[in-house]
């Protein structure tokens, strides 16, 4: 008999259904990790955009010195806030509202309208005393992957002198 090196044909199959499984394994854990990608991406909008309208809503609660909110009743869908600015010398009259339209939560400024934060799905706004609670819910969408973050904020408007 000869001496014949190589490979036979059930070697040969053996180490294509060793490889095509070993690429079965590497391809799922590629997409399990975009999923995971896209999970924390859009954790981190939605975190975001909260994060960011509570920076305006902060001010502009310190800075109200009345409200259309009834203390101690329901929660409501929007909010204003009152009050004068002694800035410029003399008294100036300033309104916030703040409301929930088409997913955006906006805020009306003496009659200028800006969108504070995006994909907002539900937002609630109500009284105790002197301090604000305002809840609200984003939702982002990154790929395949959806997230809804709910943080709810107590801000105390600015005191009677």
């Amino acid at each position: 008999m000869k001496d014949e090196r190589g490979f036979t044909l059930v070697e040969l199959l053996v180490a294509m259904a060793l490889s095509a499984l070993l690429m079965t394994v590497l391809a799922n854990a590629v997409f399990r990790m975009g999923q995971g990608f896209d999970a924390s991406t859009s954790q981190m909008a939605a975190d975001r955009t909260l994060d960011n309208a509570s920076v305006y809503l902060g001010g502009d609660v310190s800075m109200g010195k009345y409200t259309d909110l009834t203390s101690g009743a329901a929660a409501a869908a929007s909010m204003q806030l009152f009050w004068n600015d002694y800035y410029t010398g003399r008294r100036t009259f300033h309104s916030i509202r703040y409301y929930l339209s088409g997913g955006n939560l906006l805020r009306d400024y003496d009659g200028s309208i800006a969108t504070v934060a995006d994909s907002v799905t539900a937002a609630s706004f109500s009284l105790s005393g002197s301090v604000v609670t305002v809840a609200l819910t984003a939702t982002a969408t990154t790929g395949t992957s959806s997230f809804a973050e709910s943080k709810t904020y107590r801000l105390r408007m600015r005191p009677e002198l």
